[in-house]
Order: structure tokens, then sequence, then C-alpha cells
């Protein structure tokens, strides 16, 4: 099997929050969203017809789905440095600084407001592994 894209759902506890983080301080292009008497929900686009999409409870309702642990979630961008310093400009946690990895790119790690780590990177040229 070859995919022809991805896309990577999850729930969130708190909707609007998890929607500003994506919208706002992420920056992902925004595709659609719905809310009705059973969820809530929203769809980004990624490239490459992927798309990044979470759940939310109905309005006044409390989330009994989990979020996603022991997942990280790895979103390769243009330009590092610029969300870099556009990211690290808001409250949100970083919890890798950015770097040159050994395995080729240049990256940096944040949480997302239910703890969800999300790994932004660019290609660099590789290294030698020593």
């Amino acid at each position: 099997m070859q995919p022809k894209g991805l896309n990577f759902t999850f729930f969130v506890k708190d909707f609007d929050k998890s929607m500003k983080f994506y919208r706002d301080v992420m920056g992902l292009r925004y595709k659609t969203e719905w809310d009705s008497e059973y969820s809530r929900g929203v769809i980004f686009e990624i490239a490459n017809d992927g798309e990044f999409q979470f759940y939310g409870p109905p309005k006044g309702k409390k989330q009994t789905e989990p979020s996603p642990t022991g997942v990280k979630i790895a979103l390769r961008v243009d330009d590092v440095d610029k969300h870099y310093a556009r990211i690290k400009a808001t409250d949100t946690e970083i919890v890798e600084d950015i770097s040159d990895r050994i395995w080729g790119d240049r990256s940096f790690g944040i949480k997302d407001p239910d703890g969800l780590i999300l790994y932004i990177y660019s290609k660099i040229a590789e290294k030698e592994l020593v």
C-alpha cells in the first residue's frame, strides 16, 4: 500500500483553546469546521493532501475521549528559524530548543494545550554520524 495522503485526527479537552493555538499560534491553514449535537471539529490543510484535525465535545459538554499520549507529531516547514522566533514570542511551552540535529534537520519542540508534542523542523545537510 502507498497512501496518497495522511489525516491525523485526535481529541482535545478544550476545543476553543486548541483552535486558537493551532490557527493563531501555529498558523495552520484552516479548511473547515463543524459544531453539531455530537461533537465539534476542525480540519486544517497540510501540504500534499494531508489533513490535521481534532474533535472536541459539543458546546457545554465535557470531553470523554482521551487526548493522545506517547505521540510526537513532526511538521516539516521551509524556514524553521522564522517559525521558532514567532512561536517563542508566544506563551507556548518549548520542550526542545532549536538546534541542528545529527540526523539532518534543524528543529525545536513545543507542547500544544493538551500536552501533545509538536516537533517542527527543516531539512539541512546530513552530518556524518559519529
